[in-house]
Parts: structure tokens; sequence; C-alpha cells
């Protein structure tokens, strides 16, 4: 059905003739008992959704440039269905058995490696034209998987930071460290390996040799006037205020005294978890506010719960003990009052200043209280 829906917004009139041909297709497989080919179908068909439900806010040149990708399930579905393409699909039952005990983000990481190497092993039934047109896609997958790969590579390092800053003030052992606890469990909610972990917290005790960070936080005025807090940990402190206070002198923006924008943010705890049909929800908030949160906030996709600093460690380990998992879980700089960011060039202004920062290596987390619009928050 999502599929139908982009195939109605990308061929408006056409999309009757279009949902026959493949609604035709599936029944054929499905009926003639090719159960690796229908699931990979279905899998093709999901990933393709995927992709360009993203695309459905953007304008209609963009989407018009990526017109021939909804092409890729119809067209394997013919080759299917005109016995072209013969050679058995992974399908579920290949995924499962090959992704025990992945997280369901390394378990999306094997889906994606596996339909490039099912694309591989059929590449030679297929006609020139069809090859070129599904390595085209392959293309796609790649490209998103490097960017991936490059963006968690990132995110792990500055968590091996924190790791070495929490076991720096509290020693090496978790039970005793109730940042280093929290600090885990932030590592563990970004899909962080174990043994990567384990290794940081090794190196931060001196086992594996050590480097000596430092924490600091630098404040200031961004494009379009936004209030900014940057929150570094560094080996080398003129190295990093030098580099910040570049990016924001080259952004238009100005870095003032420590607390020329702090008053306008609250320290606390916030916990994210994805709402799903097997949480309740009152269940939930009653477990986070018995606990000593705050507050409860139920959005259109996760329930927010935020704490005091001083009681978030409590609140989250007794929403771990309660079995829920989840998105985020970290200390985080909440802005209580915001700035509207709407003419267009200042956005994409705002949005350069804040990836320059958050690209450099030295810098854990930025802060903000600029409010963009959704579609460019969302891509």
């Amino acid at each position: 059905d999502d599929l139908y829906l982009i195939i109605d917004f990308i061929y408006g009139d056409n999309t009757d003739e279009i949902k026959d041909i493949a609604t035709c297709n599936i029944n054929n497989i499905r009926n003639n008992g090719n159960h690796g080919s229908y699931v990979y179908l279905e899998q093709i068909a999901g990933r393709i959704t995927q992709d360009l439900s993203s695309c459905l806010k953007r304008d209609k040149e963009y989407i018009d440039s990526q017109r021939e990708m909804i092409e890729l399930p119809k067209r394997v579905l013919e080759l299917f269905d005109n016995g072209s393409l013969k050679r058995p699909i992974y399908d579920y039952s290949d995924i499962d058995k090959l992704s025990l005990g992945l997280s369901s983000k390394e378990r999306g990481e094997l889906k994606e490696e596996l339909y490039i190497e099912s694309f591989n092993l059929v590449a030679h039934q297929m006609s020139k034209d069809d090859k070129l047109f599904i390595d085209k896609y392959v293309s796609v997958i790649k490209n998103k998987k490097e960017k991936t790969d490059s963006q968690r590579g990132k995110i792990f390092t500055k968590i091996g930071r924190e790791i070495a800053i929490a076991v720096k003030e509290g020693g090496a052992d978790p039970a005793n460290n109730s940042k280093l606890r929290d600090v885990i469990a932030k590592a563990k909610a970004s899909n962080m390996p174990n043994d990567n972990i384990a290794r940081s917290i090794k190196k931060a005790s001196g086992e594996l040799g050590s480097v000596n960070y430092e924490e600091a936080t630098y404040e200031g005025y961004g494009p379009a006037g936004i209030a900014v807090i940057v929150d570094v940990v560094t080996d080398n402190k003129n190295r990093t205020v030098a580099d910040v206070r570049h990016i924001f002198d080259k952004s238009g923006g100005t870095m003032g005294a420590s607390g020329c924008v702090g008053w306008m943010f609250n320290h606390r705890g916030v916990i994210v978890i994805e709402r799903t049909a097997s949480i309740d929800e009152d269940e939930l908030m009653m477990t986070a506010l018995d606990a000593g949160a705050e507050d409860f906030e139920p959005q259109e996709d996760v329930f927010e719960i935020y704490t005091a600093v001083n009681d978030f460690s409590k609140v989250r380990e007794a929403l771990e003990a309660a079995g829920y998992t989840f998105i985020s879980a970290e200390l985080s700089m909440i802005p209580t009052n915001t700035t509207d960011v709407t003419d267009p060039e200042a956005v994409q202004k705002v949005l350069r200043f804040l990836e320059r920062l958050e690209d450099n290596d030295d810098v854990q987390e930025v802060y903000h209280n600029g409010i963009l619009p959704e579609e460019d928050d969302e891509d």
C-alpha cells in the first residue's frame, strides 16, 4: 500500500494500470510457489518505498529526477514473471539465520549487503539494459552504506572520548561509576559494538595507552541570531578554541564569553523510546514518573521522557530494568526560548554552520535554539 501511494504521487493518471501490472505479477509469483522470488520482490518494493518516502515532501523537480527508480520493482517483477531471472534469491529465512544476535540497525545493513549479492548472482541472466538499470540501484545502496559507515565512525569516536572522560572522573568500573554507565547506555543505543566499548574503557584506564582529554564548553550566536552551545572533548584546548572560533566567524556568527547564552537553556536528561504497539503508554508513563522523571511527552512516533540531571541515571536504569530499550538516552541542553528561522538563505547558512561544527572531531554536542522549516530538519 505504501508503494502504491508513491506510485500515485509519481504517475498520476496512469496509476491504475501500473498497480494492475504489479499486483498481477505478484499474484503470479505467489501462486506459482516461488517463495524466494516473491519475498525478494517484497524486499525490493519495501526498500524503494523507504528511499522514496523521504522524497515526497521535496520539490517536484527532485522527484522527477528520481522517477525511474520507482520502475525497479515493476521491472524486476516482469523479469521473474517471464522467466528471465531463475536463480534463487536470499529470502527472510536466510537473513534470520545470518543475523542472530545483531541489532536492528546491523540487521538492516546485512539485508543491504544481501541485496547487492543477490543482484550479482542474477546479473549474468539479465539483458544489458536490465543489468545497467539494476546496477544503478546497487550504486544507490552502496553510496548510502558508505555515508552511513562514515557517520557511524564519527559517532563512535565521539562516544569513545566521552568514555575516556567518564573513566578519568570515576574509574573504569561501571558498577561504581554512574557517568560511565550512562555513556555505555548511550553507546549501546548508538549500536556501538561491545568490543569497541571495552577497548575504549581499557584505553582510558591506561591498559592500552591513553590520551589526556579535557572537556570544555563554548557559547555564542550563530547565523540568524540563534543561540549556540558547543560541548567539546579535546587533547588540545588551544587548537580547539581556535577552530570553533573560526567556524563562528566564517559563518557570520560570534563566539562569546561563558554564560552569554547558557541562561537560555535548561540542562536536563532526555530519554527517547520508540512508540510501538507492544508499549502501553500509561504503564510507561507511570514507570518513568515513579522513578523520578519530571515530564513525559508522547509524540507521534516516540515517547520523550525528561529528568533532572541528578535523576537521569536512576530513571534510565529503572526503565532498562522494566525492559524498555532506547532510541537515545543522554543529558542535553533544552532551549527555554526559540528563534524562528524562515528565510531560505538564512536557513542554509544555519545548516552549513551547524554541519561545520559537528564535523569537527573535537566537538561532542551542538545545542541551539533555532527553529528551522520542517523539510530542512528532515533532510
